[in-house]
């Protein structure tokens, strides 16, 4: 798959985008069209405009398909972290069930490397987790002890 793209800064939550994608084959497409509709609905605006993103490291909490499993076949958090990719500084990953993905770091080195984190599957090791005050996008509702700006 390949994938260009142009920073634009948004203009309002309706009708900005984080990136201007071209997708050129088969399944990206439709992960990055849910990524982007994603943003016009305005978490990613959000976060565009409150956080240098550009030149953030971006920690995303569980790559799982689901909570408390290893699969990750037909999971949405990669086609996340390929958007973020795009935009973000940098983009790291962790689960504590995943043992197939090289790039799976440590929890602890993504919350210590991370600027700011993104819950993507809540893995019940992370509900009471120290995440050292990291701003935390929950869109769960999930974290208990956290600093959830979305």
């Amino acid at each position: 798959m390949n994938i260009a793209s142009t920073k634009t800064a948004p203009s309002d939550s309706t009708s900005a985008k984080t990136a201007d994608v071209t997708v050129v084959g088969g399944a990206g497409r439709v992960g990055i069209r849910l990524v982007l509709a994603f943003a016009k609905a305005g978490l990613m605006v959000n976060l565009w405009r409150a956080y240098e993103i550009s030149t953030m490291t971006v920690g995303l909490l569980g790559m799982a398909f689901n909570a408390e499993v290893d699969d990750t076949r037909a999971s949405l958090r990669y086609k996340l972290k390929h958007a973020l990719e795009i935009c973000a500084g940098k983009v790291l990953t962790t689960d504590p069930f995943i043992a197939t993905d090289p790039n799976i770091l440590p929890f602890e080195q993504v919350i210590a490397r991370g600027d700011i984190l993104i819950l993507c599957t809540p893995q019940s090791v992370y509900a009471e987790a120290d995440l050292k005050g990291k701003p935390v996008v929950d869109v769960w509702g999930f974290l208990k002890n956290a600093n959830v700006v979305y």
